[in-house]
């Protein structure tokens, strides 16, 4: 094709070919319209009877207990492959280890471990100094759990080890045990220094055992009882403690240690009258620690996505040692200036033995919630890191694996032990593919024990503070939580402010305890007042929306759509029942009291109607326009409207209630004229004179039909005939809901109003059917869609009807209503030229 012939020169012109520009939007729009998805269903009308009738429904037949047990009993046989089983779920190296790629795998797990390992060092120094206990603890806390967590761990990410929430709670778990021997003796440095060392090792050793028994109790699901607000909320009180705890060493000051509530504040009463004792160079040594790693992490932070020679942390934390170790070894910082210092650092290995027992009456409250929280957090990052790399973990297994790390740490003089989330993030971003990483890092801290420990005597304990008061930084930026909270859930954003104001203001385990029961109240309260919404049709199709949120979705006439969106229990059974009430505005027992009321007023008529004491009075005219509006409305009747055709003026003979005898102006005393009917059950009589203003009796008129929250008029008459309870969302019914369903029902009997229910659980079914409450609705009230239950009420004139259990259709009147009688009459007496 040549250049004159191409397409995009030469594009073709409909309308030189007799096709006009019109048809050609016509098919593009069809063509458009083809294109989309359509679904179109034919099928009949089901309710749960029907439904269950055409398609087979398993039943759920339970089994005895006996037959049970046998059943678990068999699959329980001891077999070779079983054990091997059971086995290698026990212990997961067994499983990856074999798998392992040593080509691929082993150099970035050489060089991660490496890189942690560095970490480890200072880490495990500082957190032993935070646990009150000496330094070279935490270095065993940093060795022997890391071992026993990668043979029984399922992460492949996460680092076991110390971390300074769980060492600022055994610190105050330790200084409880110190208040309580104090009572009895007075100790001396070294006595208390002992009893320390017993008290944490016994905490760890408790907590294990704690931890092993939920493992094997299958106890994992614990963690989802602490969601990321409380957790966050929690660490970051914590947070407040560890600083507040630290603060003071990094003058020099030494005070008494203060617990209980508000220690965080209470503590500062006596340290700022010791600043007048503060050690000058243990402030400078602490400033300038705090300013070199300030700076070098922002430093890291700020060009690590532009250059990859800070993809991997710089660890100045241990130049902070180093450097602080050589110039206070020579500078002799202890001895010239006063600086305390760490002092002797054994080398070795501990031998292994059980700590004694004696404290546990002490530790017994802390060592469970430690267990909980070490293990909250703990699974919490190994779920985000299997997430990321694609892999399962075992919340069970993750329990055991931390018991087994806590229970032998306790028998190596190790306190109690978690995942650091600094030190997991490290270790994953510098490559790790496995825990051999952790064992790698963990040789590096073996030979610091074996060889290297007697080096760091002589470092300055306010740069272990440093360390630790550094390492609270991102902690601490966990205050923008508050910001994000606020807006995607004021909920969260409410429970992570009472954690942390409960942590900071009673201590970690009361304030834990206080923000695990705010979040178990905030979700009561939230099923407690759930949604409930009025539904709506999208026009058109089958869906049900909410009307206040789809501008297209319109009431069904007649019908009402509640949906509940809770369980229905006995905590919200009432208010859901008083929101269907306001929501579908229509409340029994006020219009069963407005037909009483009525009832009376016709009774007290007919009584002064025999004693001769009602009257007629003359016909008055009204307009045309109202009698059309009142009777389309039912709310007006009289016994004759005369009309004319020039005016097209009505007279309407309207009773009157005289006490005393006095006949009417004109003379007429017929008071057969006034039937009874004047006040049925569909009177109002808000008529209109002929020189009334209209705009004024037509907003009286609206004033008096309008009722807020009831659809009734004053007359008890309504207009909406079915009520669809939509239960797709309810998970639950227990004996208060299923009573209240009884009350619900029978109400909306009394005043012949059907109540429909669809999609119902399968569960919620079955609650129903032995509780009996399925019975009082019937499987023919019952339907599989909302959509169903729409149809079969919109099918028939049900205003005017009910069901049978049988599934027809019955009258509920038999007699017209007044309105129509006066319709009748209006047809008979006018003329066929005056049309009313």
């Amino acid at each position: 094709m040549s250049a004159a012939e191409s397409p995009e020169e030469n594009p073709l012109n409909y309308e030189e070919v007799g096709v006009p520009a019109e048809s050609i939007d016509n098919i593009d729009a069809s063509l458009h319209l083809r294109r989309r998805n359509t679904l179109v269903v034919n099928r009949q009308i089901y309710n749960e009877d029907q439904f269950r009738q055409e398609y087979e429904e398993h039943e759920q037949q339970k089994k005895p207990i006996c037959s049970r047990v046998k059943t678990w009993a068999r699959s329980r046989e001891v077999t070779w492959r079983s054990v091997k089983q059971s086995v290698f779920g026990l212990v997961p190296i067994l499983v990856w280890l074999p798998k392992y790629t040593w080509r691929r795998q082993f150099f970035p797990d050489l060089m991660s471990g490496f890189t942690v390992g560095i970490y480890r060092l200072p880490q495990g120094m500082a957190h032993g100094f935070l646990a009150t206990v000496p330094p070279v603890y935490g270095l065993y806390t940093v060795f022997f759990p890391v071992i026993v967590y990668a043979l029984f761990g399922t992460s492949q990410h996460i680092s076991i080890g110390t971390f300074a929430v769980v060492s600022i709670m055994t610190g105050d778990a330790a200084d409880k045990v110190i208040l309580e021997i104090s009572k009895d003796q007075e100790l001396t440095e070294e006595e208390e220094r002992q009893a320390r060392i017993v008290a944490v090792t016994s905490l760890a050793l408790m907590v294990g055992v704690i931890q092993i028994l939920l493992g094997i109790l299958r106890f994992g699901i614990l963690s989802d009882y602490l969601p990321e607000p409380l957790i966050r909320g929690f660490t970051t009180g914590a947070a407040v403690h560890v600083f507040c705890s630290q603060f003071y060493k990094m003058f020099g000051v030494s005070i008494e240690k203060v617990s209980g509530p508000l220690s965080v504040l209470r503590q500062y009463i006596p340290f700022f009258p010791g600043l007048r004792q503060a050690n000058t160079t243990a402030i400078i040594v602490s400033v300038s620690a705090i300013v070199l790693m300030v700076i070098i992490k922002e430093i890291q932070e700020k060009y690590k996505p532009k250059y990859r020679v800070f993809k991997y942390p710089i660890p100045v934390e241990l130049v902070v040692i180093i450097l602080g170790t050589v110039v206070s070894w020579s500078m002799d910082f202890d001895g010239k200036y006063g600086v305390p210092v760490v002092g002797a650092v054994p080398t070795g290995l501990p031998a292994p033995s059980l700590p004694s027992l004696k404290y546990m009456p002490y530790l017994i409250t802390d060592a469970f919630v430690i267990a909980i929280v070490t293990f909250s957090i703990a699974v919490s990052m190994a779920y985000i890191f299997a997430k990321k790399h694609n892999y399962e973990i075992g919340a069970n297994q993750e329990l055991l694996a931390y018991g087994a790390s806590n229970f032998v740490g306790g028998v190596f003089q190790c306190f109690p032990n978690t995942a650091s989330l600094s030190r997991s993030l490290v270790q994953e971003v510098s490559g790790c593919t496995s825990q051999i990483a952790s064992l790698v890092s963990a040789l590096l801290i073996l030979v610091t024990l074996i060889w290297l420990g007697p080096l760091f005597q002589s470092l300055p304990e306010c740069c272990l503070a440093a360390i630790i008061v550094v390492a609270l930084r991102g902690m601490f930026r966990q205050f923008r939580d508050i910001k994000i909270l606020w807006k995607y859930s004021l909920t969260d954003m409410v429970m992570w402010i009472v954690t942390f104001v409960l942590v900071v203001t009673f201590g970690l385990d009361i304030g834990l305890l206080g923000g695990i029961l705010f979040a178990v109240f905030t979700v009561v309260v939230r099923t407690q007042r759930p949604p409930c919404q009025i539904m709506g049709r999208i026009p058109d199709t089958d869906i049900y929306k909410d009307i206040k949120h789809f501008k297209q979705g319109e009431e069904v006439p007649g019908i009402k759509i509640f949906r509940i969106q809770a369980p229905f229990y006995f905590s919200n059974s009432r208010y859901i029942k008083d929101r269907l009430y306001v929501k579908t505005g229509l409340c029994p027992p006020k219009i069963l009291r407005q037909r009483a009321k009525l009832a009376k007023r016709k009774a007290a008529l007919e009584k002064k109607q025999a004693n001769g004491e009602v009257f007629a009075r003359e016909p008055r005219k009204v307009y045309q326009k109202e009698i059309e509006m009142d009777l389309e409305n039912g709310d007006v009747k009289g016994d004759s409207i005369v009309t004319t055709a020039e005016t097209k003026i009505f007279e309407v003979d309207e009773p009157d209630m005289l006490n005393s005898g006095t006949p009417p102006p004109n003379g007429s005393s017929n008071g057969a004229q006034a039937s009874t009917n004047a006040l049925d059950d569909s009177t109002v009589g808000v008529l209109k004179n002929e020189d009334d203003n209209p705009e004024d009796s037509e907003s009286m008129l609206e004033d008096q039909r309008s009722s807020e929250g009831h659809e009734s008029d004053v007359t008890g008459e309504v207009d909406t005939h079915t009520i669809v309870l939509d239960f797709g969302a309810v998970s639950f019914v227990d004996t208060v809901g299923m009573n209240m369903m009884k009350s619900i029902l029978a109400e909306y009997d009394s005043i012949d109003v059907n109540v429909l229910v669809a999609n119902v659980r399968g569960n919620v079914r079955e609650t129903l059917r032995k509780s009996g409450v399925l019975d009082t609705i019937g499987l023919h009230k019952m339907f599989v869609s909302v959509h169903d239950a729409v149809l079969f009420s919109s099918s028939s004139p049900l205003k005017l009807s009910v069901i049978n259990p049988n599934g027809d259709l019955r009258k509920r009147r038999e007699a017209p209503t007044a309105a129509e009688s006066t319709l009748e009459s209006l047809d008979e007496e006018q003329d066929e030229d005056t049309p009313l």
